[in-house]
């Protein structure tokens, strides 16, 4: 994944500002607060004690960081940085081995 980022520098500011770790070209992953927390002092959150998802090894993340076009009202992703198109997709493999390594 040596290829040119398509993410605007000050998008990548912003989000690496943020707590997020830039993946590849387009992705990107962040560590949530209930990871940090279990790993910590064993706390959990509803996605463990409901669905059985282990708190310390969930990730939050995205393979499309800046061109989703759902734009929903309850969207973590600032809209100002919403690109039109769909840049050339990075192999899944690396942006999962990418997400496991940021």
């Amino acid at each position: 994944m040596n290829k040119a980022s398509v993410i605007p520098d000050e998008a990548k500011d912003r989000f690496l500002k943020a707590g997020y770790r830039i993946v590849g070209r387009h992705s990107a992953v962040e560590i949530c607060h209930w990871t940090k927390e279990s790993l910590r002092s064993g706390r959990v959150c509803y996605k463990e004690k409901w669905y059985g998802i282990k708190s310390h090894r969930c990730l939050e993340m995205t393979p499309a960081l800046i061109w989703c076009t759902h734009m929903c009202l309850f969207c973590w992703r600032p809209l100002k940085y919403t690109v039109c198109g769909e840049p050339e997709a990075d192999d899944p493999e690396e942006i999962i081995d990418g997400c496991i390594e940021a």
